[in-house]
């Protein structure tokens, strides 16, 4: 998983254990020519079998993560189970903020947040990919599906271990989707490049 924290990238990766279980980590990817932060935090290192982990974050600093675990304690039998971490501790430095006209803002008062909305880099692109977390307790397969049909969109991905999906969209459709009652944050992925 890889996501944009505001100042710069962030990755959370599995590492193999001498004994062959895995662990989870994260850490910072440094700049071109720049020396790599040295900065990796494990997200969870136990004698579990840890994997899959997903970061996600408000774009100004603040990360967590949702990974699984093999749950060897008695009462869950040895089954998977997916867990969330909390905030991890990041350290951050200021990002001169772009401005992007492209943006629509939300007409509802109290809209989610959009999570680094100024980090695109192409000009005259015709539609972006974002992740669309919604809050805990929503059925993703249902509720993603109802808003992309109100709205008029496709899901590219569910994620399962935590309730999001992949879509592309337009401004205006990310504006209407910021005030869904059952929008937690609107992550921007990844830019689509008009075809020459």
């Amino acid at each position: 998983s890889i996501v944009w924290d505001g100042s710069r990238y962030a990755i959370a990766y599995e590492s193999k254990r001498t004994d062959g279980n895995l662990d989870v980590f994260f850490m910072h990817l440094g700049r071109a020519g720049e020396p790599p932060p040295r900065d990796q935090v494990s997200i969870s290192a136990t004698e579990d079998i840890e994997s899959s982990p997903v970061l996600v974050t408000n774009g100004v600093g603040s990360v967590r993560a949702a990974y699984v675990r093999v749950a060897t304690e008695p009462v869950y039998g040895g089954v998977s189970r997916a867990f969330v971490q909390g905030t991890i501790p990041v350290r951050t430095r200021p990002v001169r903020s772009r401005s992007d006209p492209s943006i629509v803002q939300p007409t509802c008062a109290d809209p989610a947040p959009l999570s680094n909305p100024n980090s695109r880099l192409f000009p005259g692109r015709l539609v972006d990919d974002y992740i669309v977390l919604l809050k805990f307790g929503f059925n993703v397969n249902v509720e993603g599906t109802r808003l992309a049909e109100k709205h008029n969109f496709a899901i590219q991905e569910f994620f399962t271990i935590i309730p999001a999906f992949v879509a592309s969209l337009d401004g205006p459709k990310v504006a209407a989707l910021r005030c869904e009652p059952s929008v937690q944050i609107i992550e921007f992925s990844h830019t689509n490049i008009p075809p020459p």
